[in-house]
């Protein structure tokens, strides 16, 4: 009995909602109304006859009940969607006519009429849509716009809207000025839009060509094509760049989706390394891309537009599936700005996937839903530049890293010659502005043969580093020292005279004798020959300093014929400490 009483109460419920939203469908054309009113409208279906549907027969079936009531604000009814017919009712309580603006707010769409009756007759027919030119339409706008001055009292209007792309049929009755306002700030978030994919676009191929990156121009033609998709789907393209254009038109939508989808294909390739690290998924986005082509330009071929959209919509559903997939490997596989990519896929995706189930029709069609993909792309287009900025920053690390390696001897990780005369340079010019000296110490350490032939290279090797390590220690910062080649060393000083070198050579000299190893019980007595010249240059130059080397090396070759263990300039004839 409880139950039955509350069916009961449920029923009347019910009924007065039904009643009351019935009533509230009139639309009230005197009260400012900026909200989309598609729940104000019905959907009508043409009453079976053999005669013609027009818009006189869906009124006449309209009036006599054969109606669907729709409750959301912004209709949508998805792809493919056969011809639909809506009719409203309007008011106009005032003494005389009234100016509004009918605004579909959806730019896509092919073949859509407007039909306004009153008292059961025809008053007011206009035929909108894009297989229109531009500069056919009613009002210059990117939308479905027509202005009508409504008589007082009650109106209906009837609406056919046809296409293959997505039904999406945003309905607003209001002021051209209230209109024009909207349309304003819709004008201001797609600056801000464009401006920001634009910018990021124009850096990101100046880096291209500058620094030769080719992931920084495929990132720039990636965000060329999404400019090309939003300016096809939102109207701006029509309107400014293709207006006298309708096949193109036409075919714009699913063109620029597939190009986006290619390019960000390609894009992910050569971002995360796919032919080095995934090579089976390398192989498969290379069929996918063709296989993208391929059927778009069959379609078009063919002229099967439908089909086309159809395609376009689900490579874009599957393109965020897949690139998210493939982000999730690259986190795992641990590559480079993997979780930069990830995060920005994420932006990207989640808006694409927003604005795509929108239009499609599995959600409700909202002004932030259908924008999702142009602020997401906006975040995803900084999160990549973030992404490519890192990858630069790593290649830059690795490289200025090979370079320093290529300037150190790996044995006694001294500079080896083309370090020497890189950092030689700075010794110079400072020593140059002081107007002071600079010197070359050259070391060759007495009867090393010998050591390698008794006791090996691998001993040879440790006592080289022995000595390296030992001239490290006595060496100042601003000094450079080096492995010249073989058992050979030399020293670079800056500010300084003949004389001052000479007293730091036999320091040198000194301390690579006291150098004490033992290996099999057995001791190593080291000494070395030493080669100093000094100089001043007014201009400083490689083959100077090459001239100042070579004439240490003869000074060297002196005191390796004059008893080794010595120390020869142009000014010491022979110094071997006990001078």
């Amino acid at each position: 009995m409880t139950n039955f009483f509350a069916n009961v109460f449920l029923i009347v419920t019910l009924m007065y909602q039904v009643t009351a939203h019935a009533g509230d469908k009139i639309i009230d054309l005197n009260a400012k109304n900026n909200q989309a009113l598609g729940a104000s409208f019905t959907l009508v279906s043409p009453i079976k006859a053999k005669t013609k549907i027009t818009a006189e027969t869906i009124l006449h079936s309209y009036l006599s009940g054969n109606d669907t009531p729709l409750v959301e604000d912004y209709l949508t009814f998805g792809l493919n969607s056969q011809a639909v017919w809506l009719v409203g009712e309007v008011n106009n309580s005032g003494r005389l006519s009234l100016e509004k603006r009918i605004s579909i707010e959806t730019s896509w769409l092919d073949d859509v009429a407007i039909y306004i009756f009153q008292h059961k007759k025809l008053i007011g027919q206009f035929q909108l849509g894009d297989s229109h030119p531009f500069s056919k339409k009613e009002i210059a706008t990117r939308y479905l716009d027509v202005d009508y001055q409504f008589p007082a009292g009650h109106s209906h209007i009837v609406i056919r809207a046809n296409t293959p792309d997505p039904l999406v049929l945003p309905i607003f009755i209001r002021a051209p000025q209230d209109q024009m306002h909207s349309m304003q700030n819709e004008g201001y978030r797609y600056g801000f839009i464009y401006g920001a994919i634009i910018a990021l676009m124009l850096y990101n191929l100046f880096l291209a060509l500058k620094l030769k990156q080719p992931e920084n121009l495929y990132y720039s033609i990636y965000m060329f094509a999404f400019l090309l998709m939003n300016f096809a789907y939102t109207g701006h393209g029509f309107m400014h760049i293709w207006p006298e254009s309708v096949v193109f038109q036409k075919w714009s939508n699913p063109i620029f989706m597939s190009f986006h989808v290619v390019t960000g294909l390609i894009f992910t390739h050569a971002f995360l390394l796919l032919s080095t690290h995934f090579k089976t998924l390398s192989r498969a986005i290379t069929v996918a891309i063709g296989v993208v082509i391929t059927t778009i330009t069959l379609s078009i071929i063919f002229d099967s537009h439908a089909v086309a959209i159809f395609l376009a919509f689900l490579y874009m559903l599957l393109y965020t599936f897949a690139v998210m997939f493939i982000g999730i490997l690259a986190v795992k596989r641990k590559l480079p700005a993997a979780p930069y990519f990830v995060s920005a896929t994420i932006m990207g995706v989640g808006g694409a996937s927003i604005t795509c189930i929108t239009v499609w029709g599995f959600i409700p069609y909202s002004a932030y839903a259908y924008m999702a993909i142009d602020f997401g792309m906006v975040l995803e287009a900084v999160l990549l530049s973030l992404a490519l900025a890192y990858k630069f920053n790593l290649l830059l690390v690795d490289k200025l890293a090979a370079e320093e390696l290529a300037k150190i001897d790996p044995l006694t990780e001294l500079f080896n010659r083309r370090g020497f005369y890189e950092s030689s340079e700075q010794v110079i010019e400072y020593s140059q502005l002081a107007n002071k000296e600079i010197a070359v110490i050259l070391f060759d350490l007495d009867d090393f043969k010998k050591v390698n032939d008794k006791f090996g290279h691998d001993v040879g090797d440790i006592v080289l580093q022995r000595v390296a390590a030992t001239l490290k220690n006595s060496t100042k910062r601003q000094d450079v020292l080096a492995r010249w080649g073989g058992e050979e060393f030399i020293i670079l000083l800056g500010k300084t005279n003949l004389h001052q070198a000479v007293l730091i050579a036999e320091r040198y000299r000194a301390a690579i004798e006291d150098i004490n190893m033992v290996f099999d019980d057995q001791e190593i007595k080291l000494t070395a020959s030493i080669g100093v010249s000094a100089g001043t240059y007014e201009k400083t130059k490689l083959t100077e300093l090459s001239s100042l080397i070579k004439e240490a090396d003869g000074y060297l070759y002196n005191a390796k014929h004059s008893g080794k263990n010595q120390i020869y300039s142009a000014s010491v004839s022979s110094f071997d400490g006990k001078n």
